[in-house]
């Protein structure tokens, strides 16, 4: 069966989302891309109150780019991390996942699996987590582990969130490679302990390089007939989607 990827990418927050969005309404084959932020970003869960998410004033105040995603989970600071997205029709899925394809749970699993190998394929010994943890609640997505994200000596590398409908379903997610460029206790009002490969490894990665062994992976581990899909970004379509996405009412809609 066929499925897409798409190049190695270098956008700002409103058209990566936009550019993710776009490519789970309109393809119906599985595809994935992993691609990083122009600036450091800031991305909400869906479901979360703006004025919660983060400390709104400093992000306000500072001109740091914030929108909100169609995926759940919580906040995310985008800065030295490498971020994907995978979507797809139930029905495309099936030949991976057997009568399970909306299942949420197996396709955590199944992506988190080749991820695994992906990491593998980098030298860096990760782990799947096999239970939620009991911590204090914050609007930080790296602050607690949920099922089958991937940890690093213990601490979360890996953070990913889904949305679906009747039909397909996508999934979005972050890995912390290297240090923030933004204080994130200042972003959040809180002091935030948050490990990331570079500060565990103690090794800087190049995170394109990096993306390259999951890239790998994926082509390896998910067997389809694999093929590069281009996209313009003058498209339509796709720019209305990232005036949504720059739009306040759609931002702080909660």
């Amino acid at each position: 069966m066929k499925a897409y990827y798409m190049k190695f990418m270098d956008l700002n927050v409103f058209e990566n989302m936009a550019l993710d969005e776009y490519l789970y309404i309109h393809i119906e084959e599985p595809i994935f891309r992993f691609y990083v932020f122009k600036e450091p970003s800031i991305t909400i869960g869906y479901n979360q109150r703006y004025i919660r998410s983060c400390n709104t004033e400093f992000v306000e105040n500072e001109n740091i780019p914030i929108t909100r995603r169609i995926t759940g989970g919580r906040t995310v600071l985008h800065s030295g991390d490498l971020t994907y997205s995978f979507s797809s029709t139930y029905n495309a899925f099936k030949n991976i996942l057997i009568n399970n394809s909306n299942n949420l749970t197996k396709r955590y699993r199944l992506l988190s699996d080749a991820f695994v190998h992906g990491f593998k394929y980098a030298g860096i010994d990760v782990e799947v987590n096999s239970n939620k943890t009991d911590t204090p609640y914050t609007e930080n997505c790296f602050s607690s582990t949920s099922l089958y994200e991937i940890t690093l000596n213990g601490e979360k590398i890996l953070g990913s969130a889904q949305t679906f409908l009747k039909d397909r379903f996508m999934q979005q997610g972050t890995i912390l490679v290297n240090n923030y460029s933004e204080n994130l206790d200042n972003v959040f009002s809180a002091k935030m302990h948050i490990s990331n490969i570079e500060n565990i490894n103690k090794i800087v990665y190049n995170i394109k390089v990096l993306s390259e062994n999951f890239y790998k992976s994926f082509f390896n581990f998910l067997s389809y007939d694999w093929e590069e899909l281009s996209f313009k970004l003058d498209n339509a379509e796709y720019r209305k989607m990232v005036d949504k996405y720059c739009d306040e009412q759609w931002v702080k809609r909660r």
